[in-house]
């Protein structure tokens, strides 16, 4: 089971098709603590349909880089 205090969300986007590829939750000491789509978990912004743009209206949105996505997405989720 992971924590469900997700206080920030990293998602990997591609532009090319207007979607959400994987994404990731962390806590507010920035520990993963969730993933998807990872094993059973298909993931929350990947079934949502919002463009790039959207995402840049409707939320406090920063860019990271590959690198940075990359290895939080192979760093191992905190449990509860």
């Amino acid at each position: 089971m992971t924590d469900c205090n997700t206080s920030c969300f990293y998602i990997e986007y591609d532009i090319n098709n207007s979607t959400v590829v994987r994404e990731i939750g962390t806590d507010e000491n920035n520990k993963v603590v969730t993933k998807g789509p990872y094993k059973n978990n298909l993931g929350f912004w990947i079934d949502n349909d919002l463009t790039l743009q959207e995402y840049k209206e409707r939320f406090d949105i920063h860019s990271i880089g590959k690198e940075t996505f990359d290895k939080l997405w192979e760093s191992p989720m905190s449990l509860i």
